[in-house]
């Protein structure tokens, strides 16, 4: 005597059968899985969360005022995929300075990476060059990581300089 297989359930909301594939696992639930299809759940999580907009927003504020370093930190390792420890001893091996002006009294730290390697906001991890102040790694970004075109600016500013300052090039 066989047993048939199944592998479809009925959605509590929307009353379709559908393979199992369309719901999200549940442990306590019938198969192990969710009452409601994936697109049922999503609505109705869409739903929910625009009626309680605002007191969302501020429990999210409030967890991201709370936990400062773990913010950082997530942000550091989606983006370049460091850790806010190996960031930190980035810039220590720097001296606790910018890379390009030498200056340790930042107000924010930048890693700066290799856009050419990867495009885009994210980068691989592979192609971080070193930590910046934010002023010379927004410098290198109006100039889209462009060797000559920085070499203009240094020109132009030597041409037009008021003080006898000398400019190495």
């Amino acid at each position: 005597m066989s047993h048939a297989v199944i592998t479809e359930k009925k959605c509590s909301t929307c009353q379709e059968v559908k393979p199992f594939s369309d719901f999200n696992r549940r442990a306590k639930g019938s198969f192990g899985l969710q009452a409601r299809c994936r697109n049922c759940q999503n609505a109705s999580q869409a739903k929910y969360r625009q009626k309680h907009r605002e007191t969302l927003n501020r429990k999210a504020v409030k967890y991201q005022n709370s936990n400062p370093d773990r913010r950082r930190s997530n942000h550091l390792k989606n983006r370049y995929g460091i850790t806010l420890e190996e960031k930190d001893a980035l810039l220590e091996a720097q001296g606790g300075r910018c890379a390009i002006c030498d200056d340790g009294d930042v107000y924010m730290w930048v890693v700066d990476h290799d856009h050419a390697c990867c495009p885009g906001q994210k980068s691989c991890g592979e192609c971080i060059r070193s930590i910046l102040c934010n002023r010379c790694n927004t410098m290198l970004g109006s100039a889209r990581d462009d060797p000559r075109r920085l070499q203009s600016a240094i020109e132009y500013l030597s041409r037009h300089s008021q003080c006898d300052m000398e400019i190495s090039v």
